[in-house]
């Protein structure tokens, strides 16, 4: 809304922001049926997990050098999943991939079915969505909904999808990125106290409200007509 006023001087009492909604289809699974669905995939390790196609504002290049950063010494024996169809400029995810030498540990899967999806958000530790920009960030919510702790960007509207059920880093600073993987990776009473929020704050949006909020509008914008 905000850049939509800023850019094209629409006025604001003439915008009205309607969230998305959360498919049902998000839900936690028993471990059993994730690792059965994701059986394909092969992932051994425990892992984080990144999703969206792969170009540059998705921020996945600075994501793959903080995961370097959160990894190094051996302490931490977790793998990077990235779920996402090859798009502009996506050979450079591969790149940064190959230069840091990561290609045991970074697992790039391109397209998955929706059931894929929910189980591989049930099985991974960790949720990391550090965008530079989104008009919502479905992804977020989703993660949320099937219990996976979040770690999200305090960039353009995640903030307000995110709400106070996930850790929010910024998206520019490979280190914060790396430290509150870390912390997330180490910390297993926040990442459960995390799920429990994030639930709870996926519960808040839903279809239903996203359809009502729009029939809304519509029944404004024929009443000013008559």
């Amino acid at each position: 809304k905000r850049t939509i006023v800023e850019r094209y001087g629409v006025a604001e009492e003439n915008i009205t922001v309607t969230p998305l909604g959360v498919s049902a289809v998000f839900r936690p699974i028993a471990p059993g049926q994730a690792e059965e669905m994701t059986r394909r995939f092969a992932i051994a390790r425990p892992f984080i997990l990144g999703v969206g196609n792969l170009q540059p504002r998705k921020n996945l290049e600075r994501l793959i050098r903080a995961f370097a950063r959160m990894t190094n010494g051996g302490d931490r024996d977790f793998d990077l999943v990235l779920v996402g169809q090859m798009a502009w400029q996506g050979h450079r995810v591969e790149a940064e991939v190959h230069r840091l030498g990561l290609d045991d540990r970074v697992r790039l899967t391109g397209y998955v079915s929706e059931e894929e999806l929910v189980a591989l958000y049930n099985r991974a530790t960790v949720f990391a969505y550090p965008s530079i920009f989104e008009g919502f960030g479905l992804p977020v919510i989703e993660a949320m909904a099937c219990g996976t702790p979040v770690l999200t960007s305090c960039a353009s509207s995640l903030p307000e999808a995110a709400g106070s059920a996930a850790r929010q880093v910024d998206p520019h600073d490979d280190e914060a990125i790396a430290s509150e993987l870390a912390r997330l990776a180490d910390d297993a009473a926040l990442r459960a106290a995390l799920s429990i929020k994030g639930r709870e704050q996926a519960a808040r949006f839903t279809w239903r409200a996203t359809a009502e909020l729009t029939a809304r509008v519509f029944e404004r914008v024929l009443e000013r007509g008559s």
